[in-house]
């Protein structure tokens, strides 16, 4: 989820649907798209269907669903490595 409209590459309207927070809370999604971002070896990836959410104050990644994608996550000493299905480090 993203509360910052610029970072989306392209956004679709969907219905009111509503996604939902570790405590239960709901908020409404308005819009969901794909966001690009520059990877560790300077080339731009994309995350898809992220929920553009816009009172939301800081970007939520769901773990469990980046895990369902195949990516791998690692952390240790308290910083996290986020892999792609090759192995590939994309994000430390």
């Amino acid at each position: 989820m993203c509360g910052d409209k610029n970072l989306f590459k392209e956004l679709t309207i969907v219905e009111a649907e509503h996604v939902s927070f570790g405590d239960a809370s709901k908020v409404a999604g308005k819009s969901r798209g794909t966001i690009w971002y520059l990877q560790k070896n300077s080339r731009i990836g994309e995350i898809k269907d992220v929920y553009y959410v816009p009172d939301l104050k800081s970007n939520v990644l769901s773990m469990s669903q980046l895990m369902e994608e195949g990516y791998s996550i690692l952390m240790k000493d308290r910083v996290l490595y986020l892999k792609e299905k090759s192995d590939h480090l994309i994000i430390e």
